[in-house]
């Protein structure tokens, strides 16, 4: 060090030898916030730890028990019973695909010794990042495609709950089509999926808070929704829960107007998500002769549905 021995060595502060980018990487980390289907425990969250690249999640489902009556006298204690199978555990395999996205930093812009510029893209990066593992939730878990071995075939239009029906500009949700799909779901035999959250779009939001019932304050409806702030946190038990991720579907199968997917389940065996928190990491690259410096963020997410059953689409329009 010269002639400065008392300057402070990188080494006594940063013994792991920590890059830039692995600073900025865990600031990201640190900033993100919670993506909306862990906040609200909308799905089965795993980590893939080292050295494995996938998870292997068991899928069971219900069974019934032949029951025989006994007389109480001993005379009937030499009945046969009839024992029932119990299902055999399917697995479903959630392997995290690696993504990566990129943003152009101006060199002017120092995220070293900038903490206001370093904080700020931090968190705007975070932001980002967690949207993506939504976006992902909702397209491979929470909308599997019809073409799929695990689509999701209950499909019904808003504004009166018609099966199979194909969505025109005036299906707008309503919360009796809330209070039909969990009837649905709570209607099998064996299988019975108590549905415990609605997820959706600000704007089906908007429409539903909207509704006829809910501008007159019909007891009806209001006897079953709950209220925090002005917000409806809960209708019939169950969260409803809004994600601007949703995409919209401007037209091709049930859809002959745009709208988007509002979206009834079972919480507990809808769809599973696994992350690879080890594989995130941003790198930086350089660009002299333009003056920028880009940022490449890696993330590794995936998600499947489970149990297609647990899950209701209500198609609704924009």
């Amino acid at each position: 060090m010269g002639n400065y021995a008392s300057v402070t060595r990188r080494d006594s502060i940063d013994a792991a030898g920590s890059t830039n980018d692995k600073m900025f990487a865990e600031a990201v980390l640190i900033a993100r916030p919670e993506p909306v289907v862990q906040k609200y425990g909308l799905a089965r969250m795993y980590e893939v730890g080292d050295q494995t690249d996938s998870i292997d999640v068991p899928v069971y489902t219900n069974f019934d028990l032949t029951w025989t009556d006994l007389s109480g006298t001993g005379s009937d204690t030499g009945s046969d019973l009839s024992p029932s199978t119990v299902s055999a555990a399917s697995y479903v395999n959630v392997k995290p695909v690696l993504k990566s996205a990129a943003i152009s930093v101006h060199e002017a812009v120092d995220l070293l010794t900038n903490k206001t510029n370093f904080m700020e893209i931090a968190s705007r990066a975070g932001t980002a990042v967690a949207a993506e593992i939504d976006r992902v939730a909702i397209i491979d878990g929470f909308q599997a495609t019809l073409a799929t071995a695990t689509g999701i075939t209950q499909q019904y239009a808003a504004g009166g709950f018609v099966s199979a029906g194909s969505l025109t500009a005036g299906s707008i949700i309503c919360p009796d089509d809330l209070s039909d799909a969990k009837t649905l779901l709570r209607s099998g035999s064996i299988n019975i999926y108590n549905a415990d959250a609605v997820l959706l779009h600000p704007v089906q939001y908007n429409h539903l808070m909207q509704d006829d019932d809910f501008q007159a304050q019909n007891y009806k409806v209001m006897s079953k929704a709950t209220f925090v702030n002005g917000e409806l946190v809960a209708y019939d038990g169950m969260k409803i829960v809004q994600c601007d991720r949703i995409p919209t579907i401007a037209s091709g199968g049930y859809y002959t107007a745009a709208g988007r997917k509002v979206i009834v389940f079972d919480s507990r065996v809808a769809v599973a998500v696994a992350q690879k928190t080890a594989g995130f990491k941003v790198r930086t690259w350089n660009d002299i002769m333009k003056h920028v410096n880009v940022k490449v963020f890696d993330i590794m997410v995936a998600a499947s549905t489970l149990v297609p059953a647990a899950i209701v689409h209500i198609n609704s329009a924009n």
